[in-house]
């Protein structure tokens, strides 16, 4: 959660586009690869990216 905040304070500061998410895909396969999402907060408000934040207390 304190990175989604993070994402959204430079979001919200016009610097969105500074912030990246990097999913690896088919990890320990041959056929991995790393999908890149650049200012996850604007393709979350473009209904483009799904985003479920969990809070976790320990």
């Amino acid at each position: 959660m304190i990175q989604w905040e993070f994402a959204r304070k430079l979001f919200d500061s016009g610097d969105g586009e500074k912030y990246w998410i990097y999913k690896v895909v088919n990890a320990g396969q041959e056929n991995a690869k790393i999908e890149k999402l650049q200012n996850p907060i604007k393709l979350w408000k473009e209904g483009r990216l799904y985003a479920h934040p969990v809070n976790i207390k320990l």
